[in-house]
């Protein structure tokens, strides 16, 4: 196992925050609070896409960010996820404490998917930090309840249908 560098206990620090909002969905309801903790936490580690991109919060809490790009008329799509399931079992750690300990972040989320989440906000992030300019509309998508099959990704379709918006790519 290696020891995390100074660069990768900032990401992972910062990831941890995440990390830490319980956003557990269950088939039977919604339970707003965590969700909106972590819609929170999402505005303090990145306050340029939360200024710059365009917001829309579809059903309970699925996430759709669109940074405006030079040529309104192309799109790509980045895909992810913001719910997980229960922490059930033994966990060596807090399964929500977001724990760095011997170079590694513990929680639920940390594969599933938080952290592809935080690294396609971070990367919006860093490029805005720079003065970059978008060549093309950069759109993010993060559903809250994926995990349960809920309609967060079908909500975003039929946004993106009502709306005439195609994409060039998509990747998830």
């Amino acid at each position: 196992m290696t020891t995390m560098n100074e660069r990768d206990l900032y990401y992972g620090q910062r990831l941890a925050e995440m990390i830490r909002c319980k956003t557990v969905s269950h088939k039977e309801g919604f339970e707003p609070e965590e969700f909106l903790k972590l819609r929170r936490v999402i505005g303090t580690l990145f306050p340029l896409v939360t200024e710059k991109a365009e917001r829309t919060i579809l059903g309970e809490d699925a996430y759709l960010y669109k940074l405006p790009g030079k040529d309104p008329s192309r799109n790509v799509l980045l895909m992810s996820h913001h719910d997980v399931v229960d922490a059930t079992g033994n966990w060596q750690e807090d399964a929500f404490g977001g724990v760095i300990r011997d170079g590694v972040l513990w929680g639920r989320g940390t594969v599933d998917t938080k952290t592809p989440l935080f690294a396609e906000l971070s990367a919006m992030e860093e490029l805005l930090a720079e003065g970059f300019e978008f060549h093309v509309n950069v759109w993010l998508f993060s559903s809250h309840n994926e995990e349960t099959g809920g309609d967060g990704a079908v909500r975003a379709l039929e946004y993106f249908k009502a709306h005439g918006i195609r994409f060039d790519w998509i990747s998830d």
